[in-house]
């Protein structure tokens, strides 16, 4: 076998795959080709990332415990690039709960990283105004009105992202200004009072205040 070994191995075989393709342990093929140096030098990785996505990678992986499959869908990236990097940098740093969370606590952190993958997947603004607000004035709108499951309940029950994602490719991000004039169920009767009223205090100096996301969230 150890003639075996040394010959795949200045093939250009990983360790992984000669223990593979023998049927044996990595360990005994690294033993048998320890002395092999000119082919075991090890080759580091390199990734196509901004400065500014490493930080956010590096962000969600490790503050939030987000994986990188989600991390490459949410982001637009590559998934190699994703995983090499997380491999390369960030391996010793993972994610753990807080241990003092309660389960109430730990229910409402998955809410609130469902609701970020959301929110990124689909653009991270409003598809309407185009509104970049606080996270939690996002609203995901069933656009063809096929719901199959909320967030919420696929938080709670601990839905996988492939899953998720499957719900989010019909759905888009809208701020909660204008999901609301979608789904606004005032008789016409109503609104036609409140445009006359506009049009009446308008031209007295005195004009309805605008409701403004950006102060508010600030």
């Amino acid at each position: 076998m150890k003639d075996e070994i040394r010959k795949l191995k200045k093939q250009g075989l990983s360790h992984k795959e000669i223990a593979k393709q023998l049927n044996c342990a990595k360990s005994t093929v690294s033993y048998h080709c320890q002395d092999l140096k000119e082919y075991n030098s090890y080759v580091t990785p390199t990734w196509n990332l901004t400065t500014e996505q490493e930080t956010l990678i590096e962000h969600l992986y490790c503050r939030l415990g987000i994986k990188t499959p989600e991390i490459s869908d949410c982001l637009r990236i590559p998934y190699e690039d994703v995983k090499k990097f997380c491999r390369a940098r960030l391996s010793k740093k993972g994610f753990r709960y807080n241990p003092n969370f309660s389960p109430y606590e730990r229910l409402r952190f998955r809410r609130q990283k469902v609701k970020l993958l959301s929110v990124l997947y689909l653009g991270g603004k409003c598809n309407k105004c185009g509104a970049k607000l606080n996270l939690e004035c996002y609203d995901i709108h069933h656009a063809n009105g096929d719901k199959s499951f909320n967030l919420s309940y696929a938080a709670q029950n601990n839905f996988p992202w492939k899953t998720v994602k499957t719900e989010l490719d019909k759905c888009e991000l809208l701020c909660v200004h204008c999901h609301r004039q979608i789904h606004a169920s005032y008789e016409s009767e109503f609104q036609e009072t409140l445009d006359i009223y506009y049009k009446l205090v308008e031209p007295t100096g005195v004009e309805p205040v605008p409701l403004d996301f950006q102060s508010s969230v600030q």
